[in-house]
């Protein structure tokens, strides 16, 4: 069995999903529809399988809950991180690295909150410039990982060591974790969130809206024990082991009669919070939402009209 092949099982076994592809394409993977579910490698089999000697390994960070940090332009990437309350220099001294032979760059391997996957990418110019300083990775794009070989030559390394276990994969600080929803709701041109309550306002509605931009509804499934199949999942209160979990345009919906979620409702990623953790207890999801994403103090408090008006749409 090559090094390739059994890297690939190893970090399946860190429950990282992948991708492979031949040195000779570049840096990611060219074939269409690389990173749909059932072309991912999420298992020992498909890596066995899937994955050739020699070929080029990355993780696909939507189905790995997973997100990266990659610092183009270090000096630049350190100023507008440090006033962003973020320590770039601490990061790289205690963080999982993926080294590379580029001068002046460093990339940081991170796991998301449980759960939870920042669900797009952003970079972060430098200031009057067209430069990219750092870009935040996440969803479904990939990240090299070694033992691929960069186009430069050297093969990319770990530091200070090669992840032997999942914990060994640090969660993201909780001021990056704020920095990057901050960054991801001021861009404009970026996908919709899905809310089922897109005019709304208040700390209510800004937490929802947050909440749906770095959590996946996939995510808070599987963190509940749903067994994922392709397009569809299998509630774990299912006596008869169907895929009864159907992903449609506003989320997911339930046919299972036993399920929480099996309501009648489509349900986002913050619907679907609030009935499995919460028991509908939409004022609790609220803040408990608020309180993971380090959005207190609230601007605008929580009053029960509000309350009300949500609970029509996410605890029905």
């Amino acid at each position: 069995m090559s090094d390739t092949i059994a890297v690939a099982r190893h970090l399946v076994d860190l429950g990282l999903v992948l991708t492979s592809w031949s040195r000779s394409t570049g840096k990611g993977p060219v074939v269409k529809g690389w990173n749909h579910p059932d072309r991912v490698i999420d298992s020992r089999e498909k890596a066995s399988t899937r994955v050739r000697p020699g070929d080029q390994l990355g993780v696909v960070h939507e189905f790995s809950g997973t997100g990266a940090l990659d610092v183009d332009r270090l000096a630049d990437s350190r100023a507008l991180l440090a006033a962003e309350r973020v320590n770039l220099d601490l990061e790289l001294a205690v963080g999982l690295r993926i080294l590379s032979p580029r001068p002046g760059s460093a990339k940081l391997l991170f796991r998301m909150p449980t759960g939870a996957a920042a669900v797009q990418r952003k970079a972060v110019k430098v200031p009057g410039q067209a430069l990219v300083a750092y870009e935040l990775r996440g969803g479904l794009v990939q990240d090299v990982l070694p033992p691929s070989v960069h186009p430069l030559g050297p093969a990319y390394q770990w530091s200070p060591a090669p992840p032997r276990t999942r914990t060994d994969i640090p969660i993201i600080p909780p001021a990056l974790l704020a920095l990057w929803l901050r960054e991801l709701a001021s861009t404009p041109s970026g996908p919709p969130v899905r809310s089922p309550l897109p005019s709304a306002s208040g700390e209510g509605a800004s937490v929802i809206e947050a909440f749906n931009a770095a959590y996946s509804v996939t995510r808070i499934l599987e963190a509940h024990g749903y067994r994922r199949h392709g397009n569809r999942w299998v509630c774990p209160s299912s006596s008869t082991g169907l895929a009864g979990v159907v992903a449609v345009d506003r989320g997911i919906y339930s046919h299972h009669g036993s399920d929480p979620l099996g309501n009648g409702h489509a349900h986002d990623a913050f619907s679907a919070y609030v009935h499995l953790e919460h028991r509908g207890n939409l004022r609790a999801a609220v803040r408990a939402a608020a309180d993971l994403l380090g959005m207190h103090p609230p601007a605008v408090p929580i009053n029960a009209e509000r309350i009300d008006r949500l609970q029509r749409e996410y605890a029905p």
